[in-house]
């Protein structure tokens, strides 16, 4: 059964057999938020022993780090994705308890809301709303800020416009239309508030791995296959993609998950780094 209120409970800590070490190396970060005075929210985890949320200082040193989440397993991917709202609250999903945690501005577990069926990405519209991507159930569900079920966007697998297969990492645009990388049919749909799939953008990536929006609305998709960002127009058209700065490679385990910060700052995992470049790829910062 969904359980899809807010929570009764207030936690300020999460006792679970996933501690792990603390501090650097990092595990695997995965997928990254940027707050407005630049600090990293990142999704960090090896095996079902190390899985963490940090956050990171603008210059890349550990500014906290919580141990929260349910092990799923002794490969457990841990927390998947992390979003932040414009009070500074942190929703992160948790894919071994199978829910969305809400952290506080202070780093105080406020809430959990689920279960879902299969766990991934994370967006907030303009109205607070949560849109959780599930996978393997091929479907998006919409959740309002305090949890309660609003709608579930289910799908058949396919490659029709309104059919998907593995919908995958999320973003959203300024009038609420939602971009979803659709993971088994190697494109990006955008979908409009009412739900309506207005187009669909196959990508040149051939293991896309996640998806930023940038003030233009260009779309960022980095590809682990290649090692390298694909860049595209608002109408899908390929502009260039991110490898090298000069002679330099970039990437040499990912890229993952792409975030984009208010300066125009572009964030990609990498292996166990993360990499800050600007958004013509020059390296700004690499964290490990």
């Amino acid at each position: 059964m969904m359980r899809l209120a807010l929570a009764a409970a207030v936690f300020a800590t999460l006792t679970v057999a996933n501690t792990g070490p603390s501090g650097y190396p990092l595990y695997g970060p995965d997928n990254i938020a940027v707050d407005r005075s630049g600090n990293l929210f990142v999704t960090d985890h090896a095996g079902a022993n190390k899985l963490r949320l940090l956050k990171l200082a603008p210059d890349g040193k550990i500014a906290a780090e919580w141990h929260i989440f349910a092990p799923d397993g002794p490969q457990s991917s841990g927390p998947e994705d992390v979003t932040l709202d414009a009070a500074g609250f942190v929703y992160v999903t948790d894919r071994g308890a199978r829910d969305v945690v809400k952290l506080s501005p202070t780093g105080d577990v406020v809430a959990r809301f689920g279960e879902f069926h299969d766990l991934g990405h994370i967006v907030l519209d303009s109205h607070g709303d949560m849109l959780v991507c599930e996978g393997a159930a091929n479907r998006i569900t919409r959740l309002s800020p305090d949890g309660r079920l609003l709608d579930r966007r289910q799908r058949t697998k396919g490659i029709g416009l309104d059919q998907s297969y593995l919908p995958e990492s999320m973003a959203i645009d300024r009038r609420d239309n939602l971009y979803v990388l659709d993971f088994g049919n190697r494109r990006v749909l955008k979908i409009a508030p009412s739900g309506k799939t207005l187009v669909a953008f196959p990508l040149p990536a051939r293991e896309p791995a996640g998806l930023a929006l940038d003030s233009r609305e260009d779309m960022y998709v980095p590809d682990q296959a290649t090692h390298l960002i694909f860049v595209l127009a608002p109408d899908g058209t390929t502009l260039r993609s991110i490898e090298y700065d000069g002679s330099t490679e970039l990437f040499r385990n990912g890229p993952g998950g792409v975030a984009i910060d208010t300066g125009g700052n572009l964030y990609a995992p990498d292996g166990a780094a993360i990499v800050k470049l600007t958004l013509t790829g020059k390296l700004l910062a690499r964290f490990e």
